[in-house]
């Protein structure tokens, strides 16, 4: 199994998207309904982010989220911000 996980901020959480969750969710959907119907490799994707989430912020509390979410198979750790000019 391959644990995904997804930190960043509001555009990761998918805080504008009620419906459908935003990208990290549909993720997670597709990935499930392969592992369902495909007979493809399980994987688990965690929605790390937060609205109005720091650098700072994620240095802070990344060991935390990481060890208590992490696969002793595979880790995979997306870093997913938006940069404002």
């Amino acid at each position: 199994m391959t644990n995904c996980l997804f930190f960043g901020d509001s555009i990761t959480y998918g805080v504008y998207d009620g419906i459908l969750g935003g990208w990290v969710d549909n993720l997670k959907k597709y990935c499930h309904w392969r592992y369902c119907n495909d007979d493809s490799k399980e994987v688990s994707i965690f929605n790390m982010g937060i609205g109005g989430e720091t650098t700072e912020g994620l240095i802070k509390r990344f060991d935390v989220e990481f060890v208590a979410r992490k696969s002793p198979f595979d880790n995979l750790i997306f870093l997913c911000y938006h940069l404002i000019y």
